[in-house]
This record gives structure tokens, sequence and C-alpha cells, in this order.
């Protein structure tokens, strides 16, 4: 059986994160453990393996994405 990804198992709120903002496209979210102060992560809600394989739309989103 397959492992589902902790983070759209967080988007769909299946488990806890620690979410400091959302977007229609974006979540972002402390790290569980972070690896300095401020350490936070961005999220695609939609799933992708890589980043390689993110759709560049998807991505020009980001650039006005900010956890603030």
């Amino acid at each position: 059986m397959k492992r589902k990804c902790v983070f759209c198992r967080i988007i769909k709120g299946e488990i806890k994160g620690d979410v400091l903002r959302a977007s229609n496209n974006f979540i972002a979210l402390r790290d569980a453990k972070p690896a300095a102060e401020g350490h936070t992560l961005i999220i695609p809600k939609k799933h992708y393996v890589t980043l390689l394989d993110t759709e560049k739309t998807y991505l020009r989103t980001l650039c006005g994405f900010s956890p603030e």
C-alpha cells in the first residue's frame, strides 16, 4: 500500500499542520523540524512529484504568494 503524501494530508485536513497562510494554490506552514528560526515551507495544493513536474503557469502564481 502506498503511503499518502503528508502535505496532501495536511491540505485535506487529515492531519494537523501549523499553517501560516493559504491561497487557492498554495499553503505556507512552519516546518515540523525547522533548520532555522522562521523556517517555512510553501506547498502547492495540487500534488506534484517534483518541481520539474509543476506547470509553469502554476509556478508563476507562486511569485505573488508570501507567508508574510
